[in-house]
């Protein structure tokens, strides 16, 4: 019982998280296709959330991801810990079809802090997007995922372009294993 509650509990906090970057994303960024007022098309590209990543963290989160990009579509994975072994958590293409370059998207990655007596932590993710109709904005959301990572060392490192971004988790001994890795696709 106490398991399911604090699953119900985190995926509540990440929708909070996702709620306020996208809040936090709508009040910053200009309309896609927009620069400053002017009509120049932008190159879609990750930006990170940093107001979204420290309430995941003052709600108990130990670390926290959260990146928005637009006008184009996320392609990527997150890698947990199955009873199979590791395996890579696909999520994407999102959208399928990117038709309309006003799409914008965020996506979180949260990871639990350690819990004594058992193995690993607990990392959930999920994508939420936005696009633009003549009458309306619709907005998509992916259910949250979540799996289990090891144990981890140290604090680990991120390569981020505007294009791609990932993170490795340092583990015992000085090994290094991916985290997430996520890339904008170009539009066709």
């Amino acid at each position: 019982m106490r398991k399911t509650l604090l699953l119900i509990a985190g995926i509540l906090l990440v929708g909070v998280g996702i709620g306020i970057g996208w809040f936090a994303a709508r009040r910053a960024m200009p309309e896609m296709g927009q620069k400053g007022g002017t009509s120049k098309v932008e190159e879609a590209a990750f930006e990170a959330v940093a107001e979204a990543e420290q309430v995941l963290r003052l709600a108990g989160f130990d670390q926290a991801f959260v990146y928005r990009w637009g006008g184009a579509a996320l392609d990527g994975y997150v890698v947990v810990d199955t009873p199979q072994g590791t395996e890579r958590k696909r999520l994407g293409p999102f959208p399928e079809k990117l038709e309309d370059p006003s799409f914008r998207g965020l996506v979180v990655v949260a990871i639990r802090p350690k819990v004594a007596g058992v193995a690993g932590r607990e990392c959930i993710w999920a994508l939420m997007g936005e696009r633009k109709t003549m009458n309306e904005t619709l907005t998509s959301y992916t259910r949250p995922q979540s799996g289990r990572l090891p144990d981890w060392g140290g604090a680990g490192g991120s390569g981020h372009t505007s294009r791609h971004t990932s993170y490795m988790l340092e583990l015992p001994g000085g090994q290094e294993r991916e985290l997430f890795n996520f890339e904008l696709l170009k539009r066709e």
